[in-house]
């Protein structure tokens, strides 16, 4: 399931993230500012009650035509090139642009 990442995201997420980057510390790039005040733009891949993909980002607020991604991740275990795992990283990615064409939309 697709949907907007929520604050209670975070902690689940941020305690996983270094492991998602093979012990590269990244943890500290991604703020809880963007699972609390970048929900219509940040979304989340839930499955099995586990987020298993993130996208975090916005509308610029200077030039509202365009839309800045700070982050995304996958789980390892999710990333394939083919089959169900990628057209849900695809999905995600496909979603979050929609929304934020949506959203950049509303701002013009």
């Amino acid at each position: 399931m697709i949907r907007h990442l929520e604050e209670r995201d975070y902690d689940p997420v941020i305690t996983v993230i270094d492991e998602w980057w093979g012990g590269r510390k990244m943890s500290h790039l991604l703020p809880r500012v963007f699972f609390i005040h970048f929900r219509p733009t940040s979304f989340a891949i839930e499955e099995g009650g586990s987020v298993i993909g993130f996208l975090a980002g916005f509308v610029s607020q200077t030039n509202p035509e365009q839309a800045y991604i700070h982050f995304v991740g996958i789980h390892p275990v999710h990333r394939v090139v083919w089959g169900a795992s990628f057209t849900s990283t695809s999905s995600i990615l496909s979603g979050a642009w929609a929304a934020i064409q949506c959203a950049v939309s509303r701002h013009q």
